[in-house]
């Protein structure tokens, strides 16, 4: 599911009850990303938003999430997936992931990956070509092989390994 249907798809009171928060009738919460004694977070149901005028936060329905439970970006868009989908979670780093069969090179490509995505902060021409065709590197974890670690695909741009599932919703 892409990024935009997930943000249309699951509103942020949907979030916030998931979470047991609930806004007062001015949309504002004590923010949860800080000690608040009084509500300094203001949620935005008609953009699906929310800013802290406290400590800044500020935001979308994943970067809550991302916010709220301390996971990656990737994470926080399983979980939003797994949200829309009205799957069973608690609330925990654990992410449900679709099942795929055990892999020894798992450990491997997964650290591979930890490799790439640092590579791309070092490379204004892998920045330059996400930026040239409307990517996000940042956003999307997109990584980025120089060859110095793996000859293979020299000098590419890398998506994540895992895929996110696809599911329905109306919008």
């Amino acid at each position: 599911m892409e990024i935009q249907k997930i943000k249309r798809c699951l509103p942020i009171l949907t979030v916030l009850a998931y979470y047991k928060i609930q806004p007062d009738k001015h949309h504002q919460i004590k923010c949860p990303f800080h000690d608040d004694d009084k509500p300094s977070c203001k949620i935005y149901p008609e953009t699906n938003t929310y800013h802290c005028f406290a400590c800044g936060k500020t935001g979308d329905v994943i970067q809550f999430i991302q916010d709220k439970e301390g996971i990656t970006k990737r994470e926080a868009i399983l979980r939003a997936t797994a949200l829309i989908n009205n799957e069973k979670l608690t609330i925990s780093n654990k992410i449900p992931m679709p099942a795929r069969p055990v892999n020894n090179n798992d450990k491997t490509l997964s650290e591979l990956f930890t490799y790439f995505l640092q590579s791309i902060e070092r490379s204004t021409n892998a920045q330059s070509y996400c930026t040239s065709r409307g990517l996000d590197y940042k956003t999307l974890e997109i990584g980025y092989n120089s060859a110095e670690k793996w000859n293979k695909l020299k000098q590419c741009v890398i998506f994540p390994p895992v895929r996110l599932r696809l599911c329905c919703c109306s919008a």
